[in-house]
């Protein structure tokens, strides 16, 4: 599922940016685009990250963020992500982001379509 999340850094909650979430149940690591945390002024160090799927293993060189949470659109409550590791590149496909138009087509969602925030 992809969410949109105000981003910021714990020292700075005031300072923060919309961004979209991507949720993967089945991933154990965080991951941010550099951008963002360059918006955000974010400290980071360099690290070796092992990723691995079915079929490969890599070792990478990226850099590793920490301080970081998010909010919900309309929450006040700040949620502290754990160490965040930065990606030129995250896969998601923008259709997948839920919308108060698929919600009005689906007869069990409908209720959920004025909730939605626009893309």
């Amino acid at each position: 599922m992809i969410i949109p999340v105000y981003k910021s850094t714990i020292s700075d909650p005031d300072q923060e940016y919309m961004v979209y979430a991507l949720l993967d149940y089945q991933s154990d690591a965080t991951f941010i685009l550099d951008d963002v945390c360059d918006k955000l002024d974010a400290s980071s160090k360099p690290t070796r990250l092992k990723l691995s799927t079915i079929t490969s293993k890599s070792i990478i060189d990226c850099k590793r963020y920490t301080q970081l949470q998010i909010r919900g659109l309309n929450s006040t409550k700040h949620i502290p992500l754990p160490v965040s590791n930065y990606r030129e590149f995250i896969p998601a496909n923008q259709t997948y982001i839920p919308t108060s138009g698929v919600a009005e087509r689906l007869p069990y969602k409908v209720d959920l379509a004025r909730d939605l925030p626009p893309i």
